[in-house]
């Protein structure tokens, strides 16, 4: 049976190589029985078949190399073919998660289109808003020019008003050409001054004293300490202190001061008497300034009858009393005693003056625990501020809960409820003030609101902080950069108390202290809280400087207080800081009646700052309780850098009402007026007949 011929080149040889050797076997033998000439053909036939057989071979064998050389390269063709197709696939994945990404991208692009069409319009009216603030800011600044110009006329007004009085002053006394010694005896001659010296009731001598009289000091500064350890020795009861060596303005003040001795500084409110210390022959005006030390004395103690005073050059000694004739209202008169000697002087004031009954300051009500008090702040007729060292919250009563303490803080303010003379001012609880101010405390309190720290189970005391520095109007005057700054902080406080249902009533510059850069608002006694209110009406107690448009013609009426009654204060915070000039010689206690000049005074100056063009839109916008309009008003003193000689407001205070300032501020430690002090130098007369004069004035 015929073998099948494949197709498959190796087989193929395999079948060949089997056939001729099949054929070779049997060759031989056909070749033996064929015959010679048969064999010869055979043999012919088998030598042509054999060598194209191996050719063939040979053939087969190249052809077949050159198959398995083309199949590697195909095998790697395939393998990188296949590695394309590998890289192909993920460049495809990519792109599909691209596709995927830019669809979400678009989905989420239209979602943002009206929040980008929003953007823009808050872009445009952002835009519009600044372009707004730099039309206000251009104004401003035009504004600023103009007060500044205006505050300029003023100051040259004033200046020329000022030069042109003392010109007339000069001239009076030139006409006049008075002495001190004839204006002392002109006050003997109206009375004011007994001339009759009466002798001093004298008990005993001080033997202390003895070696002190008998001493030659070389001058007399020499002389303050010696006495000082004498007296304090001799009057354990009182304290002593040495005024004229103490301080700034030393010469400005007594040389020895006594005083109650719970004190630890030396204020009005507190001194028993006061010793003046000269070296030489005592003078006319030696005398006249003991009167002006106790007529400063008795100004702060208005419950006080009689006021003694020493002058002394330790060998002769001169006593001066001033004595309230009629009341406190009604005028005084000066008591004068004969000389005697530096030891009868001594043992008068140890056995008299600082004993008696009708010689006693005001003692300090407060609670004992607190200690000495480091400093007084201030008085009215219904209370009293002073500063003590930081107490522990077990030596306090009624430690606030949650209360926290600054860094660094030592001391702390109380507030006392209290009256000299109860038959007057009857004593009234802090209640009020302390519950706004706990108030205040529970709402988180702010860094612009004074707050409290403890206070008594009667509601007559408590503690404050922050012991701030008075926010002084003179200083601020001449640092608009630290006045904006101040208002500003003023302004933030004030609304916080409105969100509140809080209104302070007595927005003014008694009322605001400065913690370093800070301004803080103190004083709560006249604040009154809406939500107890409920809709009803109380009657007006706030200082009358900063009494409502609305209510000068009405003080005795009830009203119901407005966030608006503390903007139109706070507009008049900033007008009576850049032009002081308007209220110079503003006696605001007689705003109580709706007649006097400073009524009047006070309702030509609100219509004059509606009428005018920079203050218009400030006093509208206090109407209309517009917060946003008055919270840029601090911004007038933005355009400012400095002024150069401002007119300023010099002494008294903004409220009849008020002795000393009642502030948690610093004041000076001791309190004695300035600028009618005669000291050891030549003293003018005129300031003699001012002194004398004011022995006819009450307290």
């Amino acid at each position: 049976m015929p073998t099948a011929v494949t197709n498959d080149p190796e087989k193929l040889e395999q079948q060949v190589d089997r056939l001729y050797n099949e054929f070779a076997a049997l060759l031989p033998d056909w070749i033996a029985k064929a015959d010679k000439q048969r064999q010869q053909i055979l043999r012919t036939f088998f030598a042509a078949i054999s060598e194209p057989g191996r050719s063939a071979q040979k053939e087969l064998h190249k052809t077949q190399t050159e198959l398995e050389t083309a199949n590697d390269r195909l095998r790697e063709t395939q393998i990188e073919l296949n590695t394309a197709q590998d890289g192909l696939r993920k460049e495809q994945t990519y792109v599909k998660a691209l596709l995927k990404k830019l669809r979400a991208a678009r989905t989420e692009l239209l979602g943002l289109r009206p929040q980008i069409q929003a953007n823009e319009q808050l872009v445009k009216s952002m835009q519009q808003t600044i372009d707004s603030e730099k039309q206000i800011s251009s104004i401003l600044k035009d504004n600023c020019e103009t007060l500044r110009v205006i505050s300029r006329r003023q100051e040259m007004e004033l200046i020329q008003n000022r030069n042109e009085l003392m010109g007339r002053q000069d001239n009076l006394s030139s006409l006049i050409s008075r002495t001190k010694t004839q204006t002392w005896h002109d006050a003997v001659d109206k009375g004011w001054i007994r001339a009759r010296e009466e002798p001093l009731p004298v008990g005993g001598r001080c033997d202390d004293a003895r070696a002190i009289a008998n001493k030659v000091f070389t001058t007399e500064k020499a002389m303050y300490k010696p006495v000082v350890k004498m007296l304090k020795a001799a009057l354990p009861n009182c304290a002593v202190f040495d005024t004229h060596s103490s301080g700034d303005n030393a010469s400005l003040k007594p040389d020895i001061t006594i005083t109650t001795k719970q004190v630890n500084m030396v204020h009005a409110l507190y001194v028993r008497t006061i010793t003046e210390i000269k070296k030489g022959k005592i003078l006319v005006r030696d005398k006249a300034q003991v009167i002006n030390y106790l007529c400063q004395i008795a100004e702060s103690q208005y419950w006080r009858r009689q006021f003694t005073g020493l002058v002394t050059n330790t060998e002769q000694s001169y006593f001066l009393q001033l004595r309230r004739t009629n009341g406190m209202f009604h005028r005084f008169e000066v008591q004068t005693y004969a000389p005697v000697s530096f030891e009868e002087s001594v043992a008068y004031l140890r056995d008299v003056v600082a004993n008696s009954p009708a010689e006693t300051p005001c003692t300090p009500p407060f609670n004992p625990a607190l200690g000495k008090i480091q400093s007084q702040r201030g008085m009215t007729q219904r209370s009293v501020v002073a500063e003590f060292k930081l107490p522990r919250p077990s030596d306090a009563v009624g430690w606030v809960d949650g209360v926290t303490i600054p860094p660094g803080c030592k001391t702390v303010c109380v507030k006392r409820a209290y009256c000299a003379d109860e038959t007057m001012y009857p004593v009234r609880a802090c209640e009020d003030e302390i519950n706004i101010l706990k108030k205040v405390h529970a709402l988180g309190g702010h860094q612009s609101i004074v707050s409290i720290l403890f206070h008594d189970d009667e509601m007559l005391e408590f503690g404050m902080l922050p012991c701030a520095l008075p926010a002084d109007p003179k200083t601020l005057n001449a640092n608009p950069p630290l006045a904006s700054s101040i208002l500003n902080d003023v302004f933030c406080g004030m609304t916080w108390l409105h969100k509140h249902d809080i209104i302070h009533r007595d927005i003014r510059w008694d009322n605001i202290v400065r913690a370093g850069a800070q301004g803080v608002i103190i004083d709560f006694g006249a604040a009154v809280d809406l939500a107890e209110l409920a809709g009803g009406t109380t009657t007006y107690a706030g200082g009358y400087l900063c009494c409502p448009p609305r209510l000068l013609n009405a003080l005795d009426q009830p009203y119901h207080p407005t966030v608006a009654d503390d903007y139109h204060a706070y507009v008049l915070l900033v007008n009576t800081l850049l032009m002081p000039g308007t209220i110079v010689g503003f006696e605001s206690g007689k705003v109580e009646s709706p007649l006097s000049s400073e009524t009047c005074m006070l309702q030509d100056m609100w219509m004059r700052l509606r009428e005018n063009e920079i203050w218009r839109p400030w006093v509208v916008a206090a109407e209309a309780e517009d917060a946003d309009t008055l919270g840029r008003l601090n911004m007038i003193f933005d355009g400012l850098t400095s002024v150069s000689n401002p007119v300023r407001r010099e002494g008294g205070n903004s409220d009849g009402e008020q002795v000393g300032e009642e502030a948690a501020g610093e004041g000076d430690d001791n309190e004695w007026d300035d600028e009618d002090d005669y000291g050891d130098d030549d003293e003018s007369d005129d300031e003699l007949d001012d002194m004398l004069e004011g022995l006819d004035l009450g307290a």
